[in-house]
């Protein structure tokens, strides 16, 4: 039987040799839960972000206006 000498690697918990740094792989970012559920989630936070933005704004007075007076139109409408 043949015996396979693997080079470079030592066994696990085995200390590295003297003056011999030990390299470890680059820690990667915890990725956001948004992240891992791909641009779709992007968009649609964008979008609540921006509604909710959007709906704390005051009511222009000249849309309130023409809403006065179209309720006072369809009350003459209205028998």
């Amino acid at each position: 039987m043949r015996s396979i000498v693997v080079t470079g690697r030592r066994p696990p918990g085995e200390p590295p040799p003297e003056g011999q740094a030990v390299s470890r792989p680059p820690r990667r970012a915890r990725p956001r839960s948004r992240d891992l559920l791909g641009p779709e989630c992007e968009i649609g936070f964008r979008l609540r972000e921006y509604y909710g933005a959007f709906e704390k704004e005051p009511i222009p007075p000249e849309i309130i206006d023409l809403l006065e007076r179209l309720d006072e139109v369809e009350r003459r409408s209205d028998p």
